[in-house]
């Protein structure tokens, strides 16, 4: 079978664009489990401006009434309000409730 110049090219960029694909991504193929919760990212959950559930959270760096920050691989979160109880901290999940004001990422 011979293939054009073109269809030669468009192989060779699905297998590259395959090499790509994240271990993540691969799983969640095979498995049907969304690549989200496969990933090392943390998954957040924001209910309104009262609670947050992070599932795969990291190190918890600080922790007082108005400010929770958490180290997630590279990634600094920060959160700001007033009053934060943690409700859970168990196995990287965590459950915050109190006046959220502001969510950031650095």
């Amino acid at each position: 079978m011979y293939l054009t110049k073109r269809e030669k090219i468009l192989y060779k960029e699905s297998k590259q664009l395959i090499k790509k694909k994240t271990a993540a991504s691969a799983l969640s193929g095979i498995t049907e489990i969304p690549a989200d919760a496969l990933s090392a990212l943390p998954n957040i959950h924001i209910l309104g401006n009262n609670e947050l559930v992070i599932n795969g959270g990291g190190d918890l760096l600080e922790y007082n009434e108005g400010v929770i920050c958490l180290q997630c691989g590279k990634m600094l979160l920060s959160i700001h309000g007033d009053g934060f109880i943690i409700h859970k901290y168990i196995n990287a999940e965590l459950t915050v409730s109190g006046f959220i004001t502001d969510v950031s990422f650095s």
